[in-house]
């Protein structure tokens, strides 16, 4: 009794150590998944390409259809062989273009002044393989690469134009967005290769250098004059064509005017011949109502006269001259 009494307590006090550990080994194997989970598996984000490379040679892309050469969304967990297999994340949306060096230098334009551009660009990877494959996986050698590149072009292109191409008081005149096409496309045409695309490109600083401000703003000033006498002449030019229009016009006016008098005139002259027949007949009476008119038009309001009345037409006030007017029309 005594034996198997202490056989039972032996096994009981192992029961009891093994419920004590089981907490530990629940750990111990959540800790050994944990571990199995990172070397067997990779997160691959929607944002990056996951490029998973056995041996060095690239054998998985995710988030890239190599066959039809698109940019597709396939994040998730994702299974890697430990050891043997390596993944690398590259972010496959546009991003900025941060120079490394020569963001701001000193480029020479056509008719060779010296100007200061700044280029702001945009970028994307769209063939990560191609990428990789050009710059061993780096991200930073592709963007020294572009930086290198853009200062070649950026000089190539400035080159092909004037320096009022740039800096000018009339907008039209000023070609920088064609400019920033053309840097664009070359950069484009460069890097198809290498897995790169250029999204955007444009100036973000247009400067002189010091020892060349005074020339241009020398150069602005007499611009604006010249501006300033093209406006003052063809003010001067409209001013004088308006006093020109408006004497001509004055002269038709006139002449309308003088024809129209003329043409009154006959026709008050056409009457005054149908009159004049009938005054013909008897001069004196013709004479006699003339001075009547006269008189009538001279003392029109209230009007005290001392006239001498052996002036025309006041002599018919004379007594004598009513008398004899009445003695030669009875005797006719």
């Amino acid at each position: 009794m005594s034996d198997s009494n202490t056989n039972t307590a032996v096994e009981t006090n192992e029961s009891n150590k093994l419920l004590r550990h089981w907490p530990s080994l629940i750990l111990g194997l959540v800790v050994i998944l944990i571990f199995a989970m990172i070397l067997f598996t990779k997160q691959v984000r929607s944002t990056d390409y996951v490029i998973i490379t056995t041996f060095g040679k690239v054998s998985t892309i995710y988030g890239y259809d190599k066959e039809t050469k698109q940019i597709k969304d396939d994040g998730g967990l994702k299974i890697k062989l430990p050891f043997i297999q390596k993944a690398t994340s590259i972010d496959k949306r546009i991003r900025p273009f941060i120079a490394t060096e020569g963001s701001l230098e000193e480029t020479i334009t056509k008719d060779e002044k010296n100007i200061i551009i700044g280029i702001a660009m945009s970028y994307q990877i769209v063939d990560p393989e191609k990428f990789c494959l050009s710059y061993n996986f780096d991200v930073k050698e592709g963007v020294k690469a572009i930086n290198s590149r853009m200062r070649s072009v950026r000089g190539e292109v400035i080159n092909q134009y004037n320096f009022s191409d740039l800096i000018n008081i009339d907008p039209k005149k000023m070609k920088t967005a064609e400019i920033c096409e053309k840097i664009e496309t070359s950069l484009n045409k460069y890097f198809k290769d290498y897995g790169i695309k250029i999204s955007s490109v444009g100036l973000s600083t247009v400067n002189i250098p010091e020892n060349t401000t005074k020339e241009v703003f020398e150069r602005m000033k007499a611009d604006r004059k010249r501006v300033a006498a093209e406006s003052i002449n063809r003010g001067k030019n409209e001013s004088q064509r308006i006093k020109d229009d408006a004497d001509t016009y004055k002269k038709i006016i006139i002449a309308k005017a003088r024809s129209k008098a003329e043409q009154i005139r006959a026709e008050g002259d056409a009457e005054a011949a149908q009159y004049y027949k009938i005054f013909s007949k008897d001069p004196n009476l013709a004479a006699f109502l003339r001075k009547l008119e006269a008189m009538r038009n001279v003392t029109k309001s209230k009007t005290t006269l001392i006239l001498d009345t052996e002036s025309a037409p006041f002599d018919i006030l004379k007594f004598k001259a009513i008398n004899e007017k009445k003695q030669e029309n009875n005797s006719k």
